[in-house]
């Protein structure tokens, strides 16, 4: 038989089966096998076979030493190791003389399989890395070395000693995963440390130990936490960061900084009221701390707005109402005294500011700037004077009684209260009128009680809340608009606020008081009021309070307008 080179014997296991295989081993490792050479080296690393004297590696000294240089066909193993001492061309070996059969450990005449160290351990890190790491046929926890990396406490997570997570493989309690019995000195989850029952000192014990802190590492993070609402954090550990509005009512809940006393419910706000239906419902509805009849809301019965117009007109029911705005309102003026108003008329007012075509009609010329602007754009450029003498028209088309006297003066119209209805007598007369300022604010606000009907203004210059019902300086860029354009209010009525400011009947009086007040009206003087703001204004002056004057002889100018109301009952 043929000497066998070292790349037919090499890395073959004694019992006929290569590590990692299913193929058998060749005639001379079995031949050795059953010389009695139980640890059969054969190119791992125990015995050489040297082609040319049929020495195993050729390199035996004869005193049993091995230092690779003995050709006396004796084993070259070295008495003290049993380890081949390298020198010929060896099977298995990887040192500076052999030629290495396959191993790649950087020892002497050791294994020829990568890892595979016979006289090292299957035990500890090596027992679950799915290596034979001693070349005995046996990988992991199928070796004997490895008895005691078995998972002895049965679930199903091995020892850390044999390289797993098992921190007490004696206790099935304690491994990776499982419940934290937090502060009792014992790590059950294995995570390193048996976790405080308030690991961030915040007085508020972990959820996972039970209690209902979210985030244990962070004294900031509690229940009962002030929320910062719309950053992304739940401060408070309700399982959610609150929105600003929660329930899009325009005001911004009290978690979160606001002053809405329910986010979660759209009726209740600083800009709800508490009568009529809401004094009897055990609600702090206007969120003012005072309920049902405590609140001043319900002696000052505001009624329900509902939307009634027909051609042109709409329908305003008596009722009461706070005009004036609080000293907490953003862009206030010192004109504007809060106090609970009544009006006990009905009356119709016109539902849109009076258009460029409606005063043609009535008056034969049109003295808006912007013409070009088209039929249905407000009417502008026209004195207080002017917008009494197209009510007198109104009503003489009607066949009404006139409320206005007025006297052409050179080229200008001269208007005053007619004598038959002075003062609050007007509220007698059954012709067309301007609206004195409680009735322009009573029908502009629409029973909201904040500075416009989506909340109020955070910048007093320039803020997008008006944008869907005003045009303010920000969208019309200066140019009255087509009327009735955007979003009407409450009562159907378009452009309370915005495009054109509109006269008013009532003289101008900077401090009305803050004491109740029923039907009140001025008769009109040297000042006379105009509410609403217009297109040319900035977003202060586009609010339901706020009161502005102008002499009605002074220069007209083409942010003034008006609209027309008649008392009805």
């Amino acid at each position: 038989m043929g000497s066998p080179s070292p790349r037919s014997c090499a890395c073959y296991h004694p019992f006929g089966v290569r590590a990692g295989s299913h193929r058998r081993a060749p005639r001379a490792c079995l031949v050795a096998l059953a010389l009695g050479l139980a640890q059969l080296a054969c190119g791992c690393g125990r015995i050489g076979f040297d082609p040319e004297v049929g020495d195993v590696d050729g390199s035996a000294q004869p005193d049993g030493s091995a230092d690779g240089s003995a050709p006396d066909g004796s084993l070259d193993r070295d008495a003290a190791t049993g380890v081949d001492g390298g020198g010929g061309d060896d099977g298995g070996d990887s040192d500076a003389g052999g030629d290495d059969g396959g191993d790649s450990d950087g020892g002497a005449g050791d294994a020829g399989l990568d890892g595979c160290v016979p006289s090292g351990l299957e035990s500890a890190a090596g027992c679950l890395d799915a290596i034979d790491n001693d070349c005995d046929g046996l990988v992991d926890v199928a070796d004997p070395d490895c008895a005691g990396c078995l998972d002895g406490d049965g679930d199903g997570a091995f020892p850390v000693a044999c390289g797993g997570d098992d921190c007490d493989d004696d206790d099935g309690a304690i491994r990776p995963g499982a419940g934290e019995v937090c502060g009792d000195g014992v790590d059950q989850d294995c995570s390193g440390a048996d976790l405080p029952d308030d690991g961030d000192s915040d007085g508020s014990t972990s959820i996972a130990c039970g209690g209902d802190d979210c985030d244990d590492g962070d004294g900031s993070i509690r229940p009962g936490a002030g929320e910062v609402c719309g950053d992304g954090i739940d401060q408070d550990c309700s399982g959610a960061d609150l929105p600003d509005d929660g329930d899009a009512d325009g005001s911004v809940s009290i978690d979160c900084g606001g002053d809405d006393c329910d986010d979660s419910e759209p009726s209740v706000s600083p800009s709800a009221l508490e009568g009529p239906a809401g004094c009897s419902d055990g609600i702090d509805n206007d969120c003012d701390g005072a309920i049902d009849d405590a609140d001043p809301g319900c002696g000052c019965q505001h009624p329900l707005v509902n939307e009634s117009c027909a051609a042109g007109w709409c329908r305003i029911p008596p009722g009461c109402f706070w005009a004036g705005s609080p000293d907490t309102e953003n862009c206030r003026t010192d004109a504007e005294d809060r106090a609970p108003v009544t009006l006990t008329r009905a009356f119709e007012i016109s539902r849109t500011e009076v258009t460029q075509a409606e005063y043609e009609a009535s008056m034969g010329s049109n003295p808006s700037r912007n013409d070009t602007c088209g039929p249905d754009c407000p009417v502008e450029s026209v004195s207080w004077n002017d917008a009494a003498k197209y009510c007198n028209e109104l009503s003489v088309a009607a066949g009404l009684s006139e409320c206005y006297v007025c006297e052409l003066v050179g080229q200008n119209w001269r208007c005053g209260e007619s004598p038959s209805y002075p003062g609050a007598a007007v509220f007698d007369c059954p012709g067309y009128r301007l609206p004195t300022e409680a009735e322009w604010e009573y029908s502009a606000r629409a029973g909201v009680a904040t500075a416009t009907p989506a909340g109020e203004l955070g910048d007093c210059q320039t803020d997008s809340v008006l944008d869907a019902f005003a045009w303010y300086w920000d969208n019309a860029r200066g140019d009255p608009q087509p009327v009735c354009g955007l979003q009407a209010n409450g009562w159907g009525l378009c452009d309370m606020l915005g495009n054109v400011s509109e006269w008013t009947h009532d003289q101008y009086v900077i401090h009305r008081g803050t004491a109740a007040v029923t039907d009140p009206v001025f008769a009109p003087d040297n000042r006379v009021a105009a509410r609403g703001g217009s297109h040319f204004d900035f977003s202060a002056p586009n609010r339901h309070a706020d009161r502005v004057y102008f002499a009605p002889l002074g220069q007209s100018f083409d942010s003034w307008g008006f609209r027309v109301v008649r008392t009805v009952e």
